[in-house]
């Protein structure tokens, strides 16, 4: 089935023309020459990669995964009116490519209602959008001096939401994972950020939707939750947070001011936010929930059914005597397709889950070089 879908993907991605997944990344070219797809056990390292990168636009690496792509015995495809299913997602490729000098990574995930059509226009649709990428994600975050970023870079994760053949849309998640550059302190803080869009596709009666996002993280080995954001709130046009730590000069030299905010607006009072988790037990759920997704005209229909975002983020909390940190996490989509108001004839879910292991060692070297 992989060689068959590697035939298929370099084949589509070859000659495929295909719009872009969301306007933030707006200019890129399309595709105009053979992608890179390479199998798992040819997975290069770092400095293949980079010399791999100075002639080609983007590369991809086979994931291990194990979906049977499209309709079979085990996969529920016609559902009831106003019947919602949960898809989750399961990582199948990750691709690199170069912007502003960096390398950057990200990843395509899978459901079994994708087909080997469905995953190759995916990619090329990330293909187009890459070439010429020079938009830096979580631009609603103002992180200061104070956060170091462990990674370098944000970490994409796009899934498609397709369903019975036909594309909902495409959820894309950017995370970011910083630690406070805290030299003199034995507690160790890290902050998880994400921004997830949601791109329903376009249509001119405006009948599919992107209806709400939802993000977790949970099962935490290590540390605590220290704070999150956004909390429980009722539909507004603006979401923010100020707020960071205490870190004035030392004598043992620390760091400036800590703080950090995120603001975003959006044209009509939505989502409506709740924080359903347990901070005394150290699981986060932020549910974003869209407003009055059915409407058919109007602001709300306008919001709904274009490309949308919501950010969100975690402080962890660790003592740098620890020797590894660990928690898993996930960002979930839902899409609707009406077709007879007011139920949805489609309501589905799609879930990226994420588990994340980080040595406490590697997180004090980024602090040491910082101030090295």
């Amino acid at each position: 089935m992989k060689k068959k879908l590697l035939v298929a993907l370099s084949t589509l991605l070859a000659c495929a023309c295909l719009c872009m997944p969301f306007a933030s990344a707006s200019g890129a070219e399309q595709p105009s020459a053979k992608s890179i797809v390479i199998p798992k056990e040819e997975a290069p390292n770092e400095a293949e990669i980079a010399e791999m990168l100075a002639t080609e636009p983007i590369i991809f690496v086979e994931s291990e995964y194990d979906i049977k792509f499209g309709p079979n015995e085990d996969t529920q495809i016609m559902q009831a009116d106003n019947a919602s299913n949960k898809n989750i997602a399961e990582l199948a490729y990750e691709y690199y490519y170069k912007a502003n000098d960096s390398i950057r990574k990200g990843e395509i995930y899978v459901t079994p209602h994708d087909t080997e059509e469905s995953i190759a226009n995916l990619m090329a649709d990330v293909t187009a959008r890459v070439q010429n990428e020079t938009t830096m994600y979580l631009s609603c975050f103002d992180f200061g001096d104070a956060y170091l970023p462990v990674e370098g870079e944000a970490t994409e994760r796009v899934v498609n939401a397709v369903y019975n053949n036909e594309k909902l849309g495409t959820m894309t998640d950017f995370e970011m994972v910083f630690v406070l550059n805290n030299p003199s302190n034995n507690t160790l803080y890290m902050v998880v950020a994400h921004e997830t869009y949601l791109s329903p596709t376009q249509s001119d009666n405006r009948n599919y939707k992107g209806v709400g996002v939802e993000m977790k993280l949970s099962n935490i080995h290590g540390f605590e939750v220290r704070d999150y954001a956004p909390k429980t709130q009722a539909p507004s046009a603006n979401i923010s947070y100020s707020g960071g730590f205490s870190a004035g000069s030392t004598p043992d030299g620390v760091v400036g001011n800590a703080s950090f905010n995120y603001e975003y607006s959006t044209n009509v009072e939505s989502p409506k936010i709740r924080s359903v988790g347990n901070i005394g037990e150290s699981v986060v759920d932020i549910i974003f929930e869209y407003v009055d997704p059915g409407s058919w005209y109007g602001p709300f229909c306008e919001y709904n059914s274009s490309e949308t975002y919501q950010c969100s983020f975690v402080v962890l909390e660790a003592s740098k005597s620890d020797s590894s940190l660990q928690y898993a996490s996930s960002v979930t989509g839902r899409f609707q397709k009406y077709q007879n108001w007011p139920f949805p004839w489609v309501d589905e879910y799609y879930t990226i889950n994420m588990d994340t292991t980080y040595k406490v060692k590697d997180l004090l070297q980024v602090i040491e070089d910082a101030n090295a």
